[in-house]
């Protein structure tokens, strides 16, 4: 039951095969995979996923001998090695090309016929506002990948949520009845583009610094809306661990307003950044504040 974490990061550890290494994606930590558990010693050690090297494996498996070629991160991290795999899945007429979210933008190859999505529904309930859209978009960038020339393309989807209305909608290509429907959901939560998401995120070495800082901000903030009298009007949410408690050493707490950006709300929040930075106590907490972030973890 032990499963290997990063030491810098609240995350757990991902195995990659190809240097039989273990590797934190958010700080870079990087081991050997052990042979024996840390915590009971057992050599039992077994390995779960769905990522692209188990893809590749299930893939070899089902079609052997057949020639495919993989696409991610750990592909591509020497220079233009991208570029040479594209390249060489053009030129040397390789029937699979597998990867992550890459795969699905801006590719143009005619002969492609067949696309196929795993997990479409992974990023449907992300901790963020914008899932919804992010799912839609990338589902109907990479059913675009297949039958761009004479011959017809299609798209085989394997998901958890095959009712769900975003799912629909991306596999019948339904742009304009999304668009209403997200926009009437946003419309009735608040969100942008009905309102502003102001995410502050608090970082440092020293986790109770890092939460002190974290709820005398928050607080702040609800002093300074019920000043200007706001606090019926604009959204605030107290001080919490992030999703992701820390990222390579480092703690992490978040609060975060909603309500339209104007002159008021961007004269509260230039008081709160200034209180914070100015406040000697919290020189080794670290403040970051994003507008509508594309990622709330």
């Amino acid at each position: 039951g032990e499963v290997m974490s990063c030491p810098n990061c609240s995350i757990s550890l991902t195995y990659h095969r190809f240097n039989h290494t273990l590797s934190c994606h958010y700080c870079g930590y990087r081991k050997d995979v052990p042979q024996h558990c840390p915590s009971c010693g057992s050599d039992h050690i077994r390995y779960f996923g769905k990522g692209t090297e188990k893809l590749e494996d299930e893939l070899s498996t089902l079609l052997p001998g057949v020639p495919m070629l993989r696409l991610d991160n750990d592909t591509t991290v020497t220079k233009q090695s991208h570029e040479k795999i594209l390249s060489q899945f053009k030129k040397e007429n390789i029937p699979i090309l597998m990867g992550t979210q890459m795969v699905a933008k801006g590719l143009d190859f005619p002969n492609v016929t067949l696309v196929g999505v795993i997990a479409a529904d992974s990023e449907l309930f992300a901790d963020n506002y914008t899932a919804s859209e992010r799912t839609f978009d990338l589902l109907t960038q990479v059913f675009g990948r297949a039958g761009r020339a004479e011959k017809k393309g299609r798209a085989i989807v394997q998901t958890y949520q095959p009712e769900h209305p975003v799912i629909q909608l991306a596999a019948e290509q339904d742009y304009v009845s999304f668009f209403n429907s997200e926009l009437m959901y946003r419309s009735s939560l608040s969100y942008p583009p009905y309102s502003d998401i102001i995410h502050f995120v608090f970082s440092g070495s020293d986790e109770n610094d890092v939460k002190v800082a974290a709820v005398s901000s928050s607080e702040k903030a609800r002093m300074l809306l019920k000043m200007h009298g706001l606090i019926d009007e604009v959204g605030w949410y107290e001080a919490s661990p992030a999703p992701v408690a820390r990222i390579d050493g480092k703690y992490r707490y978040r609060y975060w307003i909603k309500g339209k950006l104007d002159k008021n709300l961007i004269e509260i929040l230039e008081n709160i950044i200034h209180e914070h930075y100015n406040n000697k106590n919290r020189a080794k907490v670290y403040l970051s504040v994003d507008v509508n972030p594309f990622s709330m973890q």
